[in-house]
């Protein structure tokens, strides 16, 4: 994302290329609808186990491709729930995997952990995503110790593979 916008905001060919972007996106709106926004319709279906492991998987790609799309059109603005939503629908999909091969675990308390990880990973802030997503999402403190193990966990494989 630090590589975008493309082109300088202050720079007039930038609106051609918003305009073909955010048009882009919202075609693609019309067959995945929970992509518009920040993010909280995708987190809503993983969170209340509303939604099956295919179209989480799908989420996860085109909301990724959407949230590129938006800042390479110089959209700028928050990415704390976009990366909550990556990483709640890539832990939903990844609980049904587990689910299918091992002894069954809540698909949503997943997604719950998911967000915090990949939200603490990304924008560096590991201990704030733990407490903000436990505020947010009214999680039960029994998830405190699969957070901190999967936080512990990812930021250790991050800094393995150089990400600062």
């Amino acid at each position: 994302a630090q590589k975008f916008p493309f082109i300088k905001r202050d720079n007039i060919k930038i609106i051609p290329l918003a305009v073909c972007m955010f048009a882009l996106i919202g075609a693609i709106s019309v067959w995945f609808p929970e992509i518009l926004g920040n993010g909280k319709a995708g987190n809503q279906l993983t969170f209340g186990g509303l939604t099956d492991w295919q179209h989480s998987l799908e989420l996860t790609a085109v909301k990724w491709l959407v949230v590129l799309m938006a800042l390479a059109a110089g959209a700028y603005g928050g990415l704390i729930t976009p990366s909550m939503m990556l990483g709640s629908t890539i832990a939903f999909a990844a609980a049904a995997a587990w689910n299918t091969f091992f002894p069954a675990m809540s698909s949503e308390s997943a997604a719950v952990v998911g967000a915090a990880v990949f939200l603490g990973v990304s924008l560096k802030m590991p201990l704030t995503a733990i407490v903000f997503v436990l505020e947010l999402t009214y999680a039960p403190v029994a998830l405190l110790m699969p957070l901190c193990a999967g936080m512990a966990g990812a930021v250790c494989v991050a800094k393995k593979m150089g990400f600062k």
